[in-house]
């Protein structure tokens, strides 16, 4: 539902100053990205649960897919690191960098981190080849939230010194390098295969002209990622979500973004994303 903490003018009128598209209907896409995090750490269901929801989206049978289809926006799913075999399952582009992440620092190896970032970028290009105007993106993957975190605090370290997230982690923060000279090396001892992925993706995106929109500290903490490397970009990404999850509240205040979806869950493989696509398309039609 449409949050009342912010008027539909105010929010309407923020993003007609901020996006630049004037031809409609808008070329829209959903790029869902899969990956588990600390699978060799406290793990019961093996990545069972994360398969099964990339088996769903597959099927076409997600809340997302519902949206997809009203909208008229394809949904490209890309594996970069679920711990199960997603093979069997048509229409889920395999690249995985290993199948899952370690539990704490490194994460996976600067090589891992490096093609996770290429292959992002590979999609942002086939996105503008598309002529695509506007991404939303999501996620699937089981512990996701322990990645979102660790790549939030390694990106604002000097911003939370001393909070309840820095507290929370047991990575030394201080002895990781500057992320915003460093994002690869950080992000393969801090993050996972597919914020990784996302990084890259909203990276390329912005040079192709792409609009991106995000959901959840997930795919916020590769949004956030991104801007902190090319600051230039924080024009180019966009949530329209609103709820009450602390490390997306921090991602979303850094970011300069006021939600007006009012919803009370956070793991929907980009279905906030699919809805702000259509709320996007409504402000600049009007």
């Amino acid at each position: 539902m449409i949050s009342k903490d912010m008027a539909w003018k105010d929010i309407s009128q923020k993003i007609l100053n901020k996006v630049k598209i004037d031809s409609l209907p808008l070329r829209k896409a959903i790029v869902i990205a899969g990956g588990d995090t600390a699978v060799d750490g406290q793990n019961e269901t093996h990545g069972f649960v994360s398969f099964h929801e990339m088996r769903a989206l597959a099927q076409g049978v997600g809340a997302v897919s519902a949206v997809a289809r009203k909208i008229n926006a394809p949904i490209y799913l890309v594996d970069t690191g679920l711990e199960q075999d997603t093979s069997s399952l048509r229409g889920v582009l395999v690249k995985k960098m290993r199948n899952g992440t370690h539990l704490g620092t490194p994460a996976m190896s600067v090589e891992e981190a490096k093609y996770a970032v290429s292959l992002g970028m590979s999609v942002g290009k086939s996105l503008a080849l598309q002529k695509v105007q506007a991404v939303a993106l999501g996620n699937v993957g089981e512990r996701c939230m322990l990645s979102a975190l660790s790549v939030t605090t390694a990106v604002l370290k000097d911003d939370l010194q001393g909070s309840v997230f820095d507290k929370s982690l047991k990575i030394q923060f201080d002895k990781l390098e500057n992320f915003k000279e460093n994002p690869v090396s950080v992000l393969s001892k801090t993050g996972s295969t597919e914020i990784a992925m996302l990084f890259g993706l909203i990276v390329q995106s912005f040079r192709e002209g792409i609009y991106v929109i995000f959901d959840n500290a997930v795919t916020g903490a590769a949004a956030l990622a991104a801007v902190t490397v090319y600051p230039e970009i924080i024009d180019n990404v966009i949530s329209f979500a609103d709820y009450d999850e602390p490390l997306y509240k921090i991602q979303a205040k850094k970011l300069n973004q006021k939600g007006i979806l009012k919803y009370n869950f956070t793991k929907a493989q980009g279905l906030g994303s699919a809805l702000g696509l259509e709320l996007l398309e409504s402000i600049i039609s009007v």
